[in-house]
């Protein structure tokens, strides 16, 4: 079935509703975010320990180098951490708040506008 928002197309065997297809077009970049915010959260823990990370990726998301780390290191940082704290406010409202919490396309957009719709061949 060919999807309506100029996603990519899926395999013939699945046949998805109108409800499907527009969910799957809403959450395309979430394995893209879900991979850089892993990345993000694994360099701040192993080169800044594990004392607040949210906060260290917070801080990093805002421009900053809190750790004064290598620049290679701290560049890939700041480049995801707005992505990672995006995603991590997402995970906390899932896990606390509601199982229904909407994936935040519209954050992510805004944080990483390359991430919609943006699927590398």
């Amino acid at each position: 079935m060919k999807l309506s928002t100029g996603s990519p197309d899926m395999s013939s065997r699945f046949d998805l509703s109108e409800a499907e297809s527009d969910f799957f077009a809403k959450h395309l970049s979430y394995d893209r975010c879900y991979a850089v915010t892993h990345l993000t959260h694994w360099l701040v823990t192993a080169l800044c320990g594990d004392s607040d990370r949210n906060a260290l990726v917070r801080e990093f998301a805002e421009g900053g180098n809190p750790e004064n780390l290598p620049e290679p290191a701290s560049a890939i940082i700041r480049r995801h951490a707005p992505i990672a704290v995006v995603m991590n406010r997402f995970y906390r409202k899932l896990q606390t708040e509601s199982r229904t919490t909407l994936y935040p396309v519209d954050e992510i957009k805004k944080v990483w506008p390359a991430a919609e719709g943006d699927r590398r061949r």
